[in-house]
């Protein structure tokens, strides 16, 4: 089932553990990563990473990796260094995740 841009936003601030169990997420924080979700898409989009073209129908194969990134690009806002091998491995993922492996079809051609 796809995940909505706020569903990424509470994954990536309880991954960094922002918020405990039962623990309302501060207003500013949820700002913090909300305005961050659009340009990281953009990023990962311009390097062909992925395209997400619906930010409230998140595939579920990239869902966490994506959270992953997020939470490592805002963590330093919070006091966690940004970690490059990091989101290199997250974007390793994601591209596997929206890779098509062989298809093993015959290919049906038109000639002239």
């Amino acid at each position: 089932m796809p995940k909505t841009r706020d569903e990424l936003v509470k994954k990536a601030i309880s991954l960094l553990q922002q918020a405990g169990a039962g623990e309302a997420i501060d207003q500013e924080d949820y700002a913090t990563f909300d305005e961050a979700v659009l340009p990281i898409l953009a990023e990962l989009s311009e390097a062909e990473v992925v395209t997400v073209g619906d930010v409230d129908a998140i595939d579920d194969a990239i869902f966490l990796p994506l959270a992953r990134i997020l939470m490592n690009e805002v963590g330093e806002d919070f006091g966690r260094p940004t970690d490059p091998d990091f989101r290199m491995e997250c974007e390793a993922r994601i591209a596997r995740a929206v890779s098509g492996g062989p298809l093993y079809t015959t290919l049906a051609v038109d000639y002239f």
